[in-house]
C-alpha cells in the first residue's frame, strides 16, 4: 500500500514509464483502465501498478451508503493522488472483491456488467442512433470498432492541440505535427475500440495485433504519455457508459412488458370469475331449494299474493337499475354537519334578505356616498413633482429598472469578471485544474487528472482562458446583480437626505 505521497508520485511515474514500453504492457494496462472506466486516467494508473486485477473500485463511503457494502478485514487499500484544500493528498479505494454486504449471507451478490450475446443488435442499435452511422455492424466486435472510430473523429482535436502545444521538450518536439496527429488517432482510435470490447465482456486480444498499438512508445515521456492517456480514458467511458444505459433501459423494457403481461392476465381472470359467478347464481341457486331443502323465501303475507318462483332475484335486479335517491354516509358526525350547514345557509340567506328589507334605503344613501367623490390621494401626501432629469443620478426620486431602458432607468455596460482563490476547481482548455497558488504575475495549477503535474500560467493568459470556457461559469462575478444594489443603495441615500432637508 502507498502511504506518502511521494511514494505515489515515484509509483506513478514508474507505472508510466513500464506501460509505455511497449504494445503489451499497453493493452495489459487498458485492461484494468477499461473494469474501472469511472475512474480518472490517473487513478487507473494507480489501480494497475498496485492490484491490475481490482474492479469497479471506489472508497469506503461510496461503499457503505451507496452499495451498502462492507471491506474486507485486513483488506489494504489502493492508493491514489487528490488534492485536498489545494494541495496533494492520498485518498483509498477496494474494488468489489475486497468487500462483502452488510447484511452477510443475506445480502444480494453484486455483479459486474457484460452484454449478453441476446441483446448485442440492440446495444448496437442504440450506440448507432447516439453516435451516428457505423461503418461495419456485421458483427458486435466490427460495430464497437466503429463505434470508437466515431468517438475519436468527434473527440480527439482538443486534446491533440494540448499535446503538441506542450510538446516541446520531449520526444515529440522533433516530430511534425502531421505525424502525431496519425499516429495520435490511430492509437486512440484502437486504444477505444480495446476499452469498450474488454468491458463489455468480451476478449479483445484475438482482434488486434502487435502493430495497432506499436506507436505507444514515441508518447514515452511523462507530460505526452499523460495527455494520451487522459484522452483515451476520457473518450472510452462516454461509449462504455452509453453501453450500460442500452443495457439498462433494455432490461426495463422487458420488465415492463412481463408486468403488462401479468396485468392482462389478471383481468382475463377477473373477467372469467364475473361470469363463472353469474353463471352459477343463474343456473343453480334456483334448484338449491329442491336440492338442499331450503325454506321457501316466498311471502307469508295472504295481503300480497302468490310470490312466483324466481321473483326474489328479479326483484334484485330491479334494486340494482334504481338510481340512487340520497346520498349515503358511513359517519354519523358528517351526516350531522351537512344538516347544520343546510340549516346555516338558510338563516345567513334569511338574515340578508331581511338585511336589504329593512335598510334599503340606508344601502341607497351609502352608494350615493360613493360616487359623489373620486377615490384619491390628497395634495399633502403626494411627493413633490420635481423637473426631470433623464437618466441622471442626481435626481432624489431615481428608480432602477433591470428588464429594459426607459427615460426612468439607467443603462450600463460592465465587463465580466471572475472571482477565484487557492483551492478553486477551474476548466482551462479542455483539463481541470486546482488553483494551488497566485502570485503578482503569475498562477500555478495542479492538474486534476494528473495530479503529479503541475501548470503555471501568467495571470492575463490564465484570465484569458478563464473566460473562454463556459465550465467556469461558477467563478463569475454578477456584476449587474451589485451594480443594482449600489444604485438602490444610493438612491434609497438621497430620498432620505431630501426628507431631511
Amino acid at each position: 500500500m502507498a502511504t506518502t505521497v511521494k511514494l505515489v508520485n515515484e509509483l506513478f511515474e514508474e507505472t508510466i514509464d513500464l506501460i509505455s514500453q511497449d504494445s503489451e504492457n499497453w493493452q495489459s494496462f487498458l485492461k484494468t483502465a477499461s473494469m474501472n472506466y469511472t475512474n480518472s486516467f490517473s487513478e487507473q494508473l494507480l489501480i494497475y501498478a498496485q492490484r491490475p486485477q481490482a474492479v469497479s473500485c471506489a472508497d469506503i463511503d461510496t461503499w457503505n451508503k451507496t452499495y451498502k457494502r462492507y471491506i474486507n478485514s485486513g483488506c489494504p487499500g489502493i492508493g491514489l493522488l487528490t488534492v485536498y484544500n489545494g494541495r496533494p493528498g492520498i485518498k483509498y479505494v477496494w474494488g468489489v472483491d475486497d468487500t462483502h454486504s452488510i447484511y452477510g449471507r443475506k445480502g444480494k451478490e453484486l455483479k459486474v456488467w457484460q452484454v449478453p450475446k441476446v441483446y448485442e443488435e440492440q446495444v448496437i442499435e442504440s450506440l448507432e442512433n447516439k453516435y451516428g452511422e457505423l461503418n461495419n455492424k456485421e458483427t458486435f466486435v466490427e460495430a464497437i470498432k466503429s463505434v470508437a472510430i466515431n468517438l475519436m473523429e468527434d473527440n480527439y482535436a482538443d486534446y491533440l492541440t494540448d499535446l503538441i502545444d506542450h510538446k516541446y521538450n520531449t520526444r515529440l518536439e522533433s516530430i511534425d505535427n502531421g505525424v502525431i496527429e496519425k499516429n495520435y488517432k490511430k492509437l486512440l482510435e484502437n486504444s477505444i475500440a480495446y476499452m469498450m470490447l474488454n468491458r463489455s465482456g468480451i476478449n479483445p486480444k484475438p482482434y488486434f495485433d502487435y502493430t495497432d498499438f506499436i506507436d505507444i512508445p514515441i508518447f514515452k515521456d511523462l507530460d505526452n504519455l499523460a495527455r494520451l492517456g487522459v484522452a483515451v480514458s476520457d473518450i472510452s467511458e462516454m461509449g462504455i457508459r452509453e453501453i450500460y444505459i442500452s443495457l439498462k433501459n433494455i432490461r426495463i423494457a422487458e420488465i415492463d412488458k412481463i408486468r403488462t403481461f401479468d396485468k392482462k392476465e389478471e383481468l382475463n381472470y377477473d373477467n372469467n370469475e364475473k361470469g363463472n359467478h353469474v353463471e352459477r347464481r343463474d343456473n343453480n341457486e334456483l334448484n338449491l331449494q329442491e336440492d338442499r331443502r331450503l325454506y321457501s323465501t316466498e311471502s307469508s303475507s295472504t295481503d300480497r299474493g302468490t310470490v312466483r318462483d324466481g321473483q326474489i332475484f328479479n326483484n334484485e335486479t330491479t334494486i340494482l337499475e334504481r338510481t340512487q335517491e340520497s346520498n349515503l354516509r358511513s359517519d354519523v358526525d358528517e351526516r350531522n354537519s351537512s344538516g347544520t350547514l343546510e340549516r346555516d345557509r338558510t338563516d345567513i340567506s334569511n338574515k340578508n334578505s331581511n338585511y336589504y328589507e329593512q335598510d334599503d334605503n340606508r344601502v341607497e344613501y351609502y352608494r350615493t356616498n360613493e360616487t359623489r367623490e373620486p377615490n384619491e390621494m390628497g395634495r399633502n401626501d403626494e411627493q413633490h413633482q420635481a423637473t426631470s432629469r433623464g437618466s441622471s443620478d442626481e435626481r432624489t426620486d431615481l428608480y432602477l429598472d433591470t428588464n429594459g431602458n426607459t427615460d426612468e432607468s439607467i443603462s450600463f455596460s460592465v465587463e465580466e469578471k471572475y472571482f477565484y482563490n487557492i483551492g478553486d476547481k477551474v476548466s482551462i482548455d479542455s483539463r481541470k485544474f486546482i488553483i494551488e497558488d497566485i502570485g503578482t504575475f503569475d498562477i500555478k495549477l495542479h492538474d486534476i487528472d494528473l495530479p503529479i503535474l503541475s501548470r503555471v500560467m501568467n495571470i492575463v493568459e490564465f484570465e484569458t482562458k478563464l473566460k473562454e470556457n463556459p465550465d467556469n461559469e461558477h467563478l463569475k462575478v454578477d456584476n449587474k446583480k451589485m451594480l443594482s444594489k449600489k444604485l438602490m443603495k444610493k438612491t434609497i441615500m438621497g430620498s432620505l437626505m431630501m426628507k431631511l432637508i
